[in-house]
């Protein structure tokens, strides 16, 4: 169990546990007939199939809409999905998933639905109070991590001294 102290914030243990579940999705192999999908294949297609836009999609991983285009378009290379202009939405594409689109999709909803029972599994000795806080947390951790996605952090800029180089210097 860790626990948080004042030389181990509260902070500095989320950004470990981030970069642990980034590093666990990019472990995280979805593969049927032969392809394989990256992770960021993975996260789009299941956004696709909910019925979310490229526009709603490239919001969503805070990346541009040609993005997004260029990774259905490699989905569709692959033989996973067809894109066709939606007509009754300008500007829109419609994904439809093939045969093997179907296959990814439900290999990628089975290994999140094995997640989500060993992370229940993992919180079932919670009290119905203690997963409300985690719960609540989890909320506003979602909305600190979209926000950022939305608009980045960056880091201040140490200050110069006489002993440290102009950045760009030498």
């Amino acid at each position: 169990m860790i626990v948080t102290t004042p030389e181990v914030p509260v902070g500095a243990l989320l950004i470990d546990v981030l970069d642990s579940i980034l590093y666990f999705d990019k472990k995280q192999v979805v593969a049927a007939g032969g392809v394989r999908l990256h992770p960021s294949e993975s996260h789009m297609l299941m956004r696709a199939v909910q019925g979310m836009s490229f526009t709603q999609i490239a919001r969503q991983f805070a990346v541009s809409k040609g993005a997004v285009s260029q990774v259905f378009a490699r989905l569709a290379a692959k033989g996973v999905v067809v894109t066709e202009k939606d007509p009754a939405r300008k500007n829109a594409a419609r994904i439809t998933l093939t045969p093997l689109g179907e296959a990814l999709r439900a290999r990628t909803e089975a290994l999140r639905a094995h997640l989500a029972a060993a992370l229940d599994a993992r919180l079932a000795d919670y009290t119905p109070a203690e997963l409300a806080t985690v719960a609540r947390f989890l909320g506003d951790l979602h909305t600190f991590v979209t926000t950022l996605l939305s608009a980045p952090l960056t880091a201040p800029v140490p200050e110069t001294g006489p002993e440290s180089p102009e950045p760009g210097g030498i």
